[in-house]
């Protein structure tokens, strides 16, 4: 039995991030019960990011020396949307 097949949004920017499964740009069709793991790949030093799937923040986790911190997520039987907000660290408050 073949397992459903759903999408995930990166609001139309996979080209941003790399699926460090692959080592690829993210396809964004992943199935049920797939890892989804991924990092940004023009991240800045000085903006902080917080990612979130579907509304929940998501929280980094160290993968290895060669990617670093990556956000990872198991696929469930949905489509699922990744946003994030950044933050400027150089402004004042």
């Amino acid at each position: 039995m073949e397992k459903q097949i759903y999408t995930v949004d990166f609001n139309g920017l996979n080209w941003a991030f790399k699926d460090v499964i692959t080592g690829e740009t993210p396809t964004g069709l992943y199935a049920v019960g797939d890892t989804v793991a991924f990092n940004l790949e023009m991240q800045a030093t000085d903006v902080r990011y917080t990612f979130f799937c579907d509304g929940q923040k998501m929280n980094a986790s160290y993968l290895n020396e060669q990617y670093g911190y990556c956000y990872h997520f198991v696929m469930p039987d949905h489509d699922v949307k990744i946003t994030w907000e950044t933050k400027n660290l150089m402004e004042e408050e």
